[in-house]
């Protein structure tokens, strides 16, 4: 497989890619992660993607997971999302805001 180290081990990046690129009814197989290895139906109403047309959406992707993933697990839960801004909006504070833009800023956008 010809794609990007950082794709090495993240084989679900590939997947995702795959599935957003190859419209749902077309019929292929993949081996062993080896893009070398796909076979297409040649009865397939649409081309198959490039292999790096589906590296570049994979890296794409996981780029995108090296903030949002940290992210996530920061973020308070909802209910506690919610208690602030509730509290914010009584005592006019910024409570809720604050701590958001806390961990946006921690973890920004690629």
């Amino acid at each position: 497989m010809a794609f990007n180290e950082n794709l090495v081990g993240h084989q679900h990046y590939v997947a995702k890619a795959m599935a957003q690129l190859i419209p749902k009814g077309n019929i292929y197989t993949l081996r062993n992660d080896d893009w070398s290895s796909i076979e297409w139906d040649e009865n397939n109403p649409d081309s198959c993607p490039t292999e790096a047309e589906v590296a570049t959406l994979a890296e794409e992707l996981r780029v995108k997971d090296d903030y949002r993933l940290p992210r996530k697990k920061e973020y308070p839960n909802i209910k506690d999302q919610l208690d602030m801004i509730y509290h914010d909006q009584v005592n006019s504070t910024n409570t809720f805001k604050d701590a958001i833009a806390a961990i946006k800023t921690k973890y920004p956008k690629g």
